[in-house]
């Protein structure tokens, strides 16, 4: 019986050497170097382990205090494997809560990195738009001043054809007064020496018109009378022979300035002024149509429209057009 629990716990401690083999001693040595000298505290060694070694070795060390090792204990010593397992289990509450501080720890710089590379990610797309402001900026300038240098060129390229158009419109005027100067003194010349049959020949021009004007109105004076002598003797005939011989209907008291001026060769301001002359000296009496045409009226119209209206005694402006038209038209 005795060699039998000799056997186990020679079994026990190989199979406890082969454990603290293949664990860290620096954990679970010092641990229960600890124990058996009594204190309660961890080691601080402890806090150098790694996070899940550490906390993995402690767990599985708190198993084989209150297994192989309780066993152990028991059969050597009551007291001392009630110490050890104690000190297990209290061992297991205090990396249980070193885990949960480093795993706070961890979790703080996870968040500490995350915000590094948050800050980093805003700097760096500050730096961006701060670039891209400057960018801006440096070709905003480029624009600006490439637009001043554009505009500084039209004005100059502006005020330089001004001036040559300014320079050329000098020339073209200093061109055309010699030109006038050199027509004038032609025209001079020629004038000097052929004024006098010029003169002569608008001044036969000028007689033939009046003489033609007197002799329409000596017409239109003399028909009138023949029309009131055949009238007082009671013949209606509506052509009635002229004093020359021509029918009634070709003396007309009618005149076209224009016809007038373009048969005997002159202006029609030229025509209207000789009839102007005419009427102010008394030689012919007639009026002025605003259609251009000048209306001869004979005296013997005038004793007709003074007798229509002794005998209407108070006449309108119209009854008095109307009869004023047709004595000067029958």
């Amino acid at each position: 019986m005795f060699l039998v629990v000799i056997c186990g716990i020679v079994l026990v401690l190989v199979l406890g050497v082969l454990l603290l083999k293949k664990w860290p001693s620096r954990c679970v040595g010092r641990e229960i170097t600890h124990v058996k000298r009594g204190a309660m505290k961890p080691s601080p060694h402890i806090a150098e382990c790694n996070e899940e070694s550490c906390s993995a070795d402690v767990d599985e060390s708190d198993e084989y205090s209150e297994g192989e090792l309780g066993v152990l204990k028991k059969n050597t010593s009551g007291g001392m494997g009630v110490v050890r397992r104690r000190h297990g289990h209290r061992g297991a509450v205090r990396t249980d809560i070193k885990r949960g501080e480093n795993d706070s720890g961890a979790g703080h710089l996870r968040l500490s990195r995350l915000q590094k590379k948050k800050q980093e990610k805003e700097r760096e797309r500050e730096e961006r738009q701060r670039a891209l402001e400057a960018l801006q900026e440096g070709r905003r300038v480029r624009q600006e001043e490439e637009r001043e240098e554009q505009e500084s060129r039209e004005r100059e390229e502006k005020e330089r054809k001004e001036l040559e158009e300014k320079a050329l419109q000098e020339l073209r005027e200093e061109k055309k007064r010699r030109e006038d100067e050199e027509y004038a003194k032609w025209v001079g010349a020629i004038g000097v020496e052929e004024r006098g049959e010029l003169g002569e020949e608008e001044q036969r021009r000028h007689d033939a018109l009046i003489e033609y004007l007197k002799e329409r109105a000596r017409k239109i004076e003399t028909r009138r009378q023949m029309l009131n002598r055949h009238t007082a003797s009671g013949d209606h005939s509506e052509n009635k022979p002229d004093v020359d011989g021509t029918a009634s209907d070709d003396v007309k008291n009618i005149l076209i300035l224009a016809e007038v001026a373009r048969k005997h060769d002159v202006t029609v301001d030229i025509a209207v002024k000789l009839i102007e002359s005419l009427l102010k000296d008394g030689t012919i009496s007639g009026v002025f149509d605003e259609r251009g045409k000048f209306v001869l009226v004979a005296e013997e119209h005038y004793l007709k429209v003074a007798e229509f209206i002794q005998l209407r005694g108070r006449v309108s402006m119209k009854e008095l057009v109307r009869e004023c038209n047709r004595v000067i038209m029958s």
